[in-house]
């Protein structure tokens, strides 16, 4: 190979799954989709085969509608809870800023505070040195 090509070699790439997430769900429900285009193809196909492969196909068929719906579920549900945590996020972020926003005056009359008392101490040193001093 040429020397000038960059790269990692021989080294695994680290990563980790958590889950599935929003387009994971979209895939497989769009894969059960196509499962279930190619059952119900089946089905059409086989009427002359049997009623024992028909049924079988159609109990298939079932099972694939209703993991589709669970799926679309799951996915409303996953939409859902990332909704109302990005919700209650904002809320807190909100509530947050609206606090620093409310101790930012308070802070500063703090400081003006401690500036006076500042003053005020330096005046009752100077009145305490003229005191010693007579």
């Amino acid at each position: 190979g040429r020397k000038d090509v960059g790269g990692i070699a021989g080294q695994a790439e680290p990563y980790l799954t958590l889950g599935a997430d929003s387009d994971t769900l979209t895939r497989l429900r769009r894969e059960l989709d196509t499962l279930d285009d190619l059952v119900q193809s089946a089905i059409d196909h086989t009427q002359a085969s049997g009623d024992t492969i028909s049924a079988r196909l159609e109990r298939i068929g079932l099972s694939t509608d209703a993991a589709r719906d669970s799926s679309k579920r799951l996915l409303d549900h996953a939409s859902d809870f990332v909704d109302d945590n990005v919700d209650a996020l904002n809320s807190l972020s909100t509530s947050v800023t609206a606090a620093l926003d409310d101790l930012s005056p308070a802070l500063d009359d703090l400081s003006d505070a401690a500036g006076y008392m500042d003053t005020l101490s330096d005046r009752l040193e100077t009145a305490l040195n003229t005191l010693a001093g007579t």
